[in-house]
């Protein structure tokens, strides 16, 4: 949980410096996904590591400061607020 959570962060940190749409080939985003999901699962940290490499890496950042489009990008307090609401397990309806 906690390298999730340093992940995210980290990478808020980078987004003044990186630009929304990384411009990958769709060659780049299907390599990245063409490795089978391994039967015996994987250790936290490595699935961590895994998703910072390989999903991160191909996002657009609509929620970083360089994002003007029509659609509104996350924000920080909404993510902690999923976060909170995911560990407690509750759900959405009224």
């Amino acid at each position: 949980m906690e390298k999730a959570g340093k992940a995210v962060e980290d990478l808020y940190k980078q987004l003044p410096d990186k630009k929304v749409y990384q411009n990958p080939t769709p060659a780049d985003v299907q390599q990245a996904f063409e490795q089978h999901i391994p039967e015996s699962g994987m250790a936290l940290d490595e699935l961590v590591h895994k998703v910072e490499e390989d999903v991160f890496r191909h996002a657009t950042l609509n929620v970083g400061p360089y994002y003007y489009g029509d659609i509104t990008g996350g924000n920080q307090a909404g993510i902690l607020g999923e976060m909170i609401k995911a560990a407690l397990n509750q759900n959405n309806l009224k």
